[in-house]
């Protein structure tokens, strides 16, 4: 209803324009949704309308009074998401899902097909776009539309080449980063964060991008330099929501550095600040980050409790990437301790979750925990059939799995190996080869 009243505003009708509805309402050609917050027309009327408004002329006027409003909502989620207003503006995003991909839409289709002296400036059409993607981009995350982000940005960006460095082309890569980072390809959403650069709060999130990446490549020391660099921007900028992100995945880095009291002290800071800002998706990451350390000191059961006030966060804001990779850190801990049956159940979680959102790093990683909770429970043919699926899901995509307790837990894999007779062993390698992640997961069910 605001953003009819919005619309309709632009074009100088406010109050005619809900004395209309309420009529249209009456006349059953209006539907109203829930307690009347929203309103929808069937598909024909929508149609009759489309066409109305294309004999007029007035198609083109409305829908950028459409895609312009819309851009203007998305600033105003991404506000709500890095504000105390979290779960409110994923909900209100979630409603408004149809509108914000009609504005996307509308912005790429302006560009791509702008002429010599027409009156659409293609530079701020291109631009608008951008910024609209690169306002989703928490939402996209939190959400797990990785792929359809990846998808919308590739059309716009390209349309940007020849145009000045902007906020929307910074935004916009800093979103198809993260779409990159979640779906496994490391080294292409580095390569996209790295061209992100503007303001101090925008510049603090690139370089906290950043510093993710190249921890998660394995590059420890350039990580620990851009996330210092993320702290002290954020610092500057008073952004808390950068800040606490930045300071949870510094104390990550020193962590796998070996100084686990000090990651766990800025940790513990970074919690601080996301309870008092009510950020439950940051929240999320830190106390998964919290289970990993306290699991490093011995505590298992604390560490499985952290894990699961971390699940709860994640589950709060719908981002289901997040919760896969929370259940299988919770599967390699329990695997760890020999809670087999935890084990089992949390792998087989991030591997149904892992191949619905597509990432095949995820997958695989579940399979081998997978493979390794079998064979430590004396299941070897089915533990050898679940490691040549993620030996060919390897192959298949070129993705190199790897997990800090991947090489100890191989030595299960490889003990079950040897209990079986080369004819059966050869039989299982190749049925478990042509497995989906899918058949896997009936297969351990059965």
């Amino acid at each position: 209803l605001e953003a009819m009243e919005a619309l309709c505003a632009a074009f100088g009708e406010p109050v005619h324009a809900l004395e209309r509805l309420r009529a249209l309402v009456e006349k059953g050609l209006v539907r109203v949704e829930g307690t009347g917050e929203r309103y929808t027309l069937p598909a024909s009327i929508r149609a009759y309308a489309a066409e109305a408004l294309r004999e007029r002329g007035e198609a083109e006027s409305v829908a950028r009074a459409h895609a312009e409003l819309f851009l203007a909502f998305a600033i105003s989620v991404n506000a709500g998401i890095m504000g105390a207003g979290q779960l409110e503006a994923i909900g209100r995003a979630r409603g408004d899902h149809a509108n914000l991909q009609a504005a996307i839409r509308w912005f790429t289709g302006q560009a791509r097909d702008a002429r010599p002296g027409h009156d659409v400036d293609t530079a701020d059409v291109v631009e608008q776009g951008l910024l609209l993607c690169g306002s989703l981009r928490w939402l996209w995350h939190l959400t797990g539309q990785h792929v359809s982000a990846h998808e919308v940005i590739a059309a716009l960006l390209p349309l940007a080449k020849h145009h000045a460095p902007s906020p929307g082309r910074v935004l916009a890569r800093l979103a198809v980063g993260m779409a990159s980072i979640s779906s496994g390809a490391l080294e292409r959403g580095l390569d996209e964060w790295l061209h992100a650069l503007a303001d101090d709060v925008l510049l603090a999130e690139a370089h906290m991008c950043v510093g993710y990446g190249h921890m998660c490549n394995g590059r420890m020391e350039d990580s620990g330099a851009a996330l210092d660099e993320a702290i002290a921007l954020s610092q500057r900028a008073q952004n808390e929501f950068v800040l606490s992100r930045s300071l949870s995945i510094k104390g990550l880095q020193l962590f796998v550095c070996g100084a686990l009291d000090a990651g766990f002290a800025l940790l513990t800071q970074a919690r601080t600040i996301q309870t008092r800002i009510g950020d439950d998706e940051g929240g999320g990451l830190a106390l998964s980050f919290l289970a990993q350390m306290t699991a490093a000191r011995g505590d298992v059961g604390r560490a499985l409790e952290l894990y699961r006030q971390s699940v709860l966060s994640f589950t709060r804001v719908g981002n289901r990437t997040e919760l896969a990779r929370v259940h299988s850190e919770i599967g390699w801990t329990a695997l760890s301790a020999s809670r087999l049956p935890v084990a089992r159940a949390a792998f087989r979680g991030a591997l149904r979750v892992y191949d619905e959102v597509g990432s095949a790093r995820g997958v695989g990683l579940a399979l081998m925990g997978l493979a390794a909770s079998e064979a430590a429970d004396g299941r070897a043919a089915r533990a050898v059939t679940i490691a040549a699926a993620a030996d060919a899901l390897s192959e298949r995509t070129g993705v190199t799995v790897v997990h800090p307790m991947g090489p100890e837990m191989e030595g299960h894999v490889e003990t079950a190996r040897a209990t079986i007779r080369t004819e059966l062993l050869e039989a299982l390698v190749a049925a478990g080869r042509a497995m989906s992640p899918g058949a896997v997961l009936t297969m351990i069910a059965g």
